[in-house]
């Protein structure tokens, strides 16, 4: 049996970064897929967040479309880090309103834990400058564990790989991750965007397959008669 989550470990860039981007954005809630580690001790690390389009932002709610879950495991798959850095938390902002999950966030939540059982939601609340962490108890009970900003020591190879994730992502508004060191071996980074460039290639390739394909489906459904 997996041990249950009983902390949730932000790499100190990514927590700011995280920060700065609810907070540009006036009042409306943006939502977020969390990705890293799960580790043995009990610790969830938090090494990055991609925030995808939402087809409803306002003050009170945010959604996004789950295809962009789909294209980011894809794209973890393809960076050769997944499962090792997997979807480990649903995020969203509450600017402005504090750190706690609404009769809404916790039906969306309790949704997403039937799939991943250990899945966090984390609440940005860019006024108070704080990042809450709740998990699922049952499908209406969650709790608050603790969040620790912490320097996440990863691998060089890791942090190229992650680094390259925006590239690999154009669609997406924003992709933070923790920035490449100023001794990263260049060369080293070069031979990985080597690689994944046929990749990146595909990837934006089904992307775009997948808008046609919901561009058609909608003008289908603008002719139906009423």
């Amino acid at each position: 049996m997996k041990p249950p989550v009983r902390k949730c470990v932000i790499d100190t860039r990514v927590y700011q970064a995280a920060l700065e981007f609810a907070g540009n954005l006036e009042r409306d809630e943006w939502g977020g897929i969390g990705i890293g580690t799960y580790m043995k001790s009990g610790e969830a690390y938090l090494k990055g967040i991609v925030f995808p389009p939402q087809y409803r932002s306002n003050s009170a709610y945010c959604a996004f479309e789950m295809k962009y879950l789909a294209l980011l495991k894809f794209a973890l798959g393809d960076l050769g880090i997944f499962p090792q850095v997997t979807m480990i938390a649903w995020v969203h902002s509450h600017p402005g309103h504090g750190i706690f999950l609404s009769d809404i966030d916790r039906e969306t939540f309790g949704d997403l834990l039937s799939e991943n059982e250990r899945l966090l939601a984390l609440v940005i609340e860019p006024v108070q400058r704080e990042i809450g962490a709740f998990i699922g108890v049952q499908a209406n009970e969650q709790v608050p564990i603790p969040v620790e900003q912490r320097e996440l020591g990863l691998s060089e190879d890791q942090r190229i790989r992650l680094s390259v994730l925006e590239s690999m992502l154009p669609e997406m508004p924003k992709v933070i991750v923790p920035p490449l060191p100023s001794t990263f071996s260049a060369h080293a980074a070069l031979e990985v965007a080597y690689t994944l460039s046929e990749k990146v290639v595909r990837l934006r390739r089904w992307l775009a397959i997948s808008e046609r394909a919901r561009g058609v489906e909608q003008a289908q459904l603008s002719d139906e008669p009423a």
